[in-house]
């Protein structure tokens, strides 16, 4: 029983943030370029 949810619980955690990560990089760059312009 235990197997069931614990194997569901790892594989979609792993697979939103590797796209979140490289995004909020990026708008964190623009943001401090925009900011150090004023």
């Amino acid at each position: 029983m235990p197997a069931g949810p614990v194997q569901a619980v790892p594989p979609p955690p792993p697979v939103p943030t590797e796209p979140k990560q490289p995004l909020v990089r990026r708008s964190v760059r623009r943001r401090s370029r925009s900011q150090r312009k004023r």
